[in-house]
């Protein structure tokens, strides 16, 4: 489902290798698409965290936007704890302003659902550290369809932000914890990346492809994609843009890494939370 369409253009410029201005996007999320499975041992998503308790789980479902692989399935039969499917993702290489964009399918299951009007919401908030209840900044989008629905919002990266929290967070009515049953799938957090250098046909790595197209445009009156900024033939392709493609042999774009959000420190932006839902229309 990495290259479900409705994920978006971004999902599949990072997947099939579409050029986007001359960039690419990275896909931060660890199993965004929860096509790896579960953890053996927590029976938990793998690269994800789950705060409920009780009769609240979650699993993997069989329904997904594209009618194939899997999405996380989140029944929440009871308000009790913080049945949260939660992501912490360091972004401490990003530079402030970088533009984050999240996008994300859910669909309600309706018939497992309380009567009165309930959502799950998505949210990103951008913290200081993982131990820290600061939010420096926050995005959410709401899911109430009983059909697969997508959803994308932005938000720029603040001055001292170093990890990107993303939260499904179901709601009820009063913005406090809701109940009902959820799917979710095709979770993208992505951020345009600047040309790999030695890319020149803008993949997201350099290796042999690469130099296919050199091979290619030999002698061309043009200048490749991610070629030497600093060429002393920048209209030309040649043999120093051989060399530069060897000397970047090997380079790839890589997910950022994934710690872990402790459960208290989760708690400690309940506040935050019900405070920030207040003025949803």
């Amino acid at each position: 489902m990495k290259k479900h369409l409705v994920a978006g253009l971004v999902l599949c410029a990072a997947v099939c290798g579409w050029p986007m201005d001359h960039a690419y996007a990275v896909n931060l999320v660890v199993n965004g698409d929860f096509e790896s499975g579960l953890e053996p041992d927590t029976m938990i998503p793998v690269g994800w965290q789950w705060f409920g308790v009780g009769d609240n789980t979650v699993s993997l479902s069989t329904d997904t936007p594209s009618g194939s692989g899997s999405s996380a399935d989140l029944n929440i039969q009871e308000v009790l704890g913080l049945p949260w499917l939660v992501q912490d993702i360091d972004i401490s290489t990003l530079g402030t302003g970088t533009k984050l964009t999240l996008t994300a399918s859910v669909k309600e299951e309706r018939q497992f659902s309380p009567d009165f009007d309930a959502w799950i919401a998505a949210q990103v908030y951008l913290l200081p550290s993982s131990e820290s209840g600061a939010i420096l900044a926050s995005g959410f989008a709401f899911y109430t369809s009983p059909t697969w629905e997508t959803q994308s919002f932005d938000i720029i990266k603040p001055s001292g932000a170093n990890i990107a929290r993303i939260l499904f967070t179901p709601q009820d009515p009063g913005f406090g914890i809701g109940t009902g049953r959820y799917l979710i799938d095709d979770v993208v957090l992505s951020t345009p990346t600047a040309g790999l250098l030695g890319d020149y046909n803008e993949d997201g790595a350099v290796d042999a492809a690469d130099y296919t197209v050199w091979r290619d445009n030999f002698g061309a009156a043009t200048t490749l994609p991610n070629a030497n900024p600093d060429a002393m033939t920048p209209a030309l392709v040649d043999q120093e843009d051989h060399a530069f493609w060897v000397s970047h042999y090997g380079a790839v774009a890589t997910p950022i890494s994934v710690p872990e959000p402790s459960a208290v420190v989760i708690a400690l932006s309940i506040g935050v939370f019900i405070a920030s839902r207040s003025c949803r229309v």
